[in-house]
């Protein structure tokens, strides 16, 4: 009898099966380019004296740090994963 395996068993299974992960590797690539934003919105305000920009500059990079926190909570999680095997 065929065991029933929805869609995204199916995914977990393909993507659990493949050393590297493409999923750590597409998170570093994320954190990366977070990182990269962040800098950029920093050189853009580097000569501003703009109340507006400044302010901006201040908000994008707050976001993206917030953001690339949290895609490294996911890379810690899926190590964790990795480490402790599969559930039955």
């Amino acid at each position: 009898m065929p065991i029933n395996v929805s869609a995204g068993q199916r995914l977990f299974l393909r993507f659990w099966r493949r050393p590297p992960s493409r999923l750590r590797q597409f998170l570093d690539y994320c954190s990366e380019l977070l990182s990269l934003v962040g800098k950029a919105a920093a050189l853009c305000a580097e000569e501003s004296h703009d109340a507006v920009v400044l302010d901006t500059v201040s908000t994008i990079e707050a976001l993206t740090v917030s953001l690339e926190r949290k895609v490294w909570q996911k890379i810690t999680v899926l190590n964790a994963a990795r480490e402790s095997g599969p559930a039955s």
